[in-house]
């Protein structure tokens, strides 16, 4: 229920410029084709900075008591978050879901690892039904994808922002649970119920496209968001995506497309930082083995450019690639015995990656591919007898190289 000052402050008809919202409603990221998430343009004389808490592709486990208590901290710092210095605002937002992710991490994980536990003993004994089985996978998902979320970003009016949907149904009608407050209003009051009738299926549906339209109305100048909903990619009909191929390609896709807006300074600046010392860390790793290729030249080792097809790749590589480019013809490649471990997480991260930097400080390492009896093993590419190199160091790189269709890798050779 809105108060009646609240209600007042609400009719207003201009509203304060930077308005801050919390969302802990159910959340959604809508596929309008399997290539395309829908998006809308922020309009103009307006900003958004977003912090989203969830994954996208994933859900979010939030209780009433993280809720209550993430608000609250919000509402103790909405004096500097409605700062018209810059740097104080965005220093605040990055304190804020820093608390938020330290607090999750103890709390959120804790609570994820207990019942994953819980339910992987049950299932031992018996079969779960279909309800846990899908809680399971909801508690393992979000294990396994939780740091990818706490994401600040930026958008200037101009730019696109994913355009989420916003559901809450009639028996959820807790305040701080299900609910899209007003921080900076006073009551901090459900802005869902304001502009949404409940409908007679007993929900409330809005998109943020529908919200940030109110709040141009109002004359809103600065949106200020933290979204703890869930991300899950849904179709048209609202029905949840569960097909990781699609879902990975969706994530790759806000990434690369730069859905998710531009990331804040302090945030850039610690990555920077962060980036160059990793950089540094692996350049000083290629100096040395550089060097020791240098004193060990006449021992054979040397670094070139190989063609992809000169290397020996085994069936965990093959159903990686299949994973990502599932028509991807490999007929051209020849097939290992060799079973070597292959993590898909960190197929993941390597996709993220800045893959010319990486080759570039760290390139792949093969040795030539021998018979039993010492004979060097050899193949014809493009009319030409090549050796064949099987893989020591490497196999996530060369798995990207051929998702993405390069033709050759640059390679030290032992």
């Amino acid at each position: 229920m809105i108060s009646m000052e609240s209600l007042n402050e609400l009719s207003s008809p201009q509203w304060e410029k930077t308005i801050i919202l919390s969302i802990t409603t159910h959340g959604g990221i809508i596929q309008e084709s399997p290539e395309d998430i829908r998006v809308f343009t922020v309009p103009e004389g307006m900003t958004i900075k977003r912090a989203l808490i969830s994954t996208p592709g994933e859900c979010n486990l939030l209780y009433s008591q993280e809720a209550r208590r993430y608000l609250n901290f919000i509402s103790n710092n909405k004096n500097k978050l409605t700062s018209n210095i810059e740097s104080i605002q965005n220093e605040t937002i990055q304190k804020i879901v820093d608390f938020i992710k330290n607090d999750s991490l103890k709390g959120s994980i804790q609570y994820a690892k207990e019942k994953e536990k819980e339910l992987e003993q049950t299932s031992k004994k018996m079969k779960l039904n279909t309800e846990d089985e899908e809680i399971l996978n909801t508690y393992t998902r979000f294990l396994n994808n939780i740091n990818k979320g706490f994401n600040i970003n930026y958008f200037d009016s101009g730019t696109q922002i994913l355009n989420k949907l916003y559901t809450r149904y009639n028996v959820e009608k807790t305040k701080n649970d299900w609910s899209i407050q007003v921080m900076n209003i006073r009551g901090m009051p459900d802005l869902l119920s304001f502009i949404r009738l409940q409908t007679r299926r007993g929900e409330s549906v809005i998109t943020l496209e529908e919200i940030i339209n109110f709040l141009n109305y109002k004359g809103v100048e600065n949106v200020i968001i933290f979204d703890f909903s869930c991300s899950d990619f849904m179709n048209e009909e609202q029905y949840e995506i569960e097909d990781q191929r699609a879902i990975r390609r969706h994530r790759r896709d806000i990434s690369k497309m730069n859905y998710g807006g531009k990331k804040n300074r302090k945030s850039k600046r610690v990555k920077k930082q962060l980036k160059n010392k990793f950089k540094t860390l692996k350049n000083k790793r290629f100096i040395k083995r550089k060097n020791k290729i240098t004193k060990n030249r006449r021992g054979g080792n040397i670094t070139e450019q190989i063609d992809l097809r000169q290397i020996l790749i085994t069936k965990p590589i093959i159903n990686a690639i299949k994973e990502y480019e599932p028509d991807i013809d490999l007929s051209e490649f020849k097939l290992s015995k060799g079973e070597q471990g292959f993590r898909l997480n960190r197929m993941e991260q390597m996709m993220e990656s800045n893959f010319d930097e990486l080759l570039e400080s760290e390139p792949v390492e093969l040795k030539v591919a021998r018979c039993p009896d010492g004979k060097m093993i050899g193949t014809k590419i493009d009319g030409t007898m090549k050796k064949m190199y099987e893989i020591i160091n490497g196999r996530h790189r060369i798995t990207r190289s051929i998702i993405e269709g390069h033709k050759t890798i640059k390679a030290i050779i032992v």
